[in-house]
């Protein structure tokens, strides 16, 4: 089987597929040696946000209303998260603790 021009171009493909998804799974579950699960999640879900302020503010990228919405669902959820024993009925943390 021939792809002419663009046999050339798989194994580049391979590699840029391959290669940053390894790394990136070695480092996060390395990671996790040294931080609590809950907070490497935390770091894994606001990835994407990062990206997309990073590609507006040095690719000058304009944000549709679809990524603005996306981007306060996530960090929403991130707040919720590390404030959510403060919105813990009172019972429930004294429970918790005892």
């Amino acid at each position: 089987m021939s792809f002419g021009k663009l046999s050339g171009t798989w194994p580049q493909l391979l590699f840029l597929v391959s290669v940053p998804t390894i790394f990136a799974y070695i480092a996060y579950t390395s990671s996790l040696r040294y931080i609590e699960a809950s907070r490497a999640a935390i770091v894994a879900n606001t990835e994407p946000v990062v990206g997309v302020l990073t590609a507006v503010v040095f690719l000058k990228e304009i944000m549709d209303w679809p990524q603005v919405l996306g981007v306060l669902i996530v960090m929403s959820g991130v707040l919720i998260l590390q404030m959510g024993s403060l919105w813990r009925p009172r019972w429930l943390r004294l429970a918790k603790h005892s």
